[in-house]
């Protein structure tokens, strides 16, 4: 992906770096059992729709640099940053793309952290964007924060706090609270009711049975390992749906499954919805 290989593309932030789990954080396993993290959220359509709307939105905004004259604001379009700003932050990125991805990290994960390069005169000369997961905050021998910076297999590089462009939500004053990792459950069970409908219509919308017998058959494991093969060709799938099967005398069907109107499917479904929006304060209807 584009943002991908920007992210990768300063000589402090090689290529060739193994993320593991592709950079992201993982979470503690929620309630529901779904893992949760950047990633896997955002394979929840109302999460990435409000991440999307929001995001997309804000970046369409002008981001110019200004300048205080008395009592005024004007354009300073004569300062250094203002081209890096409103037109190009880097050699590869846009202004658009550039606060898109801004916003869509501090949504997700509450932080966005950029590298601020410097020409020899000590003025920013391009901005270039890294991953949230490579990014440290300690503080050296004199108390001052340092941005320690993951490059995989090499050494870390530091940078000083006034070399790194960080943008934070919420949180304690110096990094953001991730909101996917607060909402994980919130995400997760959204996620779960999605996989749920989608192997109860796959299913052919009829839930998990057994089939038992009084005992008269005296079937051999093979006889048993038939018998399901057959009815689950005959009977599962959507093409299947409302066939009538024969039974001989002797078994007998059971549902053992939750009825997904018992499970109050749909409810949870547009309840999810309505969750996911509270974290962003996002209109619904939207």
């Amino acid at each position: 992906m584009l943002f991908d290989k920007i992210l990768s593309k300063r000589t402090t932030h090689p290529g060739n770096v193994d993320h593991g789990s592709g950079g992201l954080t993982m979470y503690q396993p929620t309630v529901s059992g779904e893992t949760i993290n950047e990633d896997t959220a955002q394979t929840f359509s109302a999460w990435w729709g409000c991440i999307r709307g929001i995001s997309e939105t804000i970046a369409y905004l002008p981001w110019h640099t200004m300048e205080r004259q008395g009592s005024k604001k004007n354009l300073a379009d004569g300062h250094p940053l203002f081209g890096l700003l409103s037109v190009k932050p880097n050699e590869e990125m846009n202004s658009f793309s550039f606060r898109e991805l801004l916003l869509r990290q501090v949504l997700s994960n509450g932080n966005f952290y950029a590298e601020l390069e410097r020409n020899r005169l000590g003025d920013v000369v391009n901005v270039w964007p890294i991953e949230n997961a490579r990014v440290n905050l300690v503080r050296d021998r004199n108390g001052r924060l340092v941005y320690d910076v993951s490059n995989g297999t090499t050494h870390n590089t530091p940078f000083r706090a006034k070399d790194i462009y960080h943008v934070k939500g919420p949180g304690n004053g110096i990094v953001g609270l991730s909101v996917v990792s607060l909402a994980k459950e919130t995400i997760s069970l959204g996620i779960a009711a999605e996989k749920f409908g989608g192997g109860l219509f796959g299913n052919g919308a009829m839930p998990s049975m057994v089939i038992t017998d009084d005992g008269s058959k005296n079937l051999k494991p093979d006889g048993i390992k038939n018998l399901l093969k057959t009815w689950n060709k005959r009977n599962k799938g959507v093409r299947n749906r409302g066939k009538i099967e024969y039974l001989e005398k002797g078994f007998d069907v059971k549902q053992i499954s939750i009825n997904p109107n018992d499970a109050q499917f749909l409810e949870t479904r547009k309840f999810q919805i309505h969750e996911v929006c509270r974290w962003f304060r996002y209109p619904v209807h939207k």
